[in-house]
């Protein structure tokens, strides 16, 4: 009898082991990739010919926290961001983040930037849009930049 209690809580231990990596995978998959670094995500962009999604925010910013908990949750929000690379930058963190955030002279956060791999501005939008305006506004910029969203082919390049 022991010896059938300990292998069977052997069992339970290897899978509930086995089971902890699996859900990590999973809930990798169901969200955004974010960057942190600003300029490692521009040279991803160039490699990858990807618009990149810059989220400008600050730790006190009540909007910036809206998104996170909303739009950036959204099923079709995390679907798209694939195309894209996306970079989340703390404008009051680090000389880098600061001197970054002076270049695009925000006014205010959430700035979104949405950037071709050179870093010229093909969008940008303030403020805690909901899930079907910040993909709109994403779409106009990949138009900008001649990509089809392979999530939307029936979005044409702007001229």
């Amino acid at each position: 009898m022991k010896h059938l209690l300990m292998v069977s809580l052997l069992c339970v231990g290897v899978g509930a082991a086995s089971a902890k990596p699996a859900k990590k995978v999973a809930a990798k998959t169901a969200s955004v990739v974010w960057r942190t670094d600003f300029d490692a995500a521009m040279k991803e962009a160039r490699r990858t010919r990807k618009p990149v999604f810059v989220d400008f925010y600050t730790d006190w910013c009540g909007a910036c926290k809206v998104l996170d908990q909303t739009t950036y949750r959204d099923p079709k929000f995390v679907r798209a961001s694939r195309d894209w690379v996306m970079v989340k930058v703390n404008a009051e963190k680090g000389a880098r983040n600061i001197q970054i955030a002076k270049q695009f002279k925000l006014e205010g956060y959430p700035t979104l930037l949405m950037l071709d791999g050179r870093g010229k501005k093909l969008n940008q939008v303030a403020g805690a849009y909901p899930t079907g305006m910040m993909l709109s506004e994403m779409q106009k910029a990949q138009g900008k930049m001649g990509v089809l969203s392979a999530h939307n082919p029936a979005v044409q390049p702007l001229g």
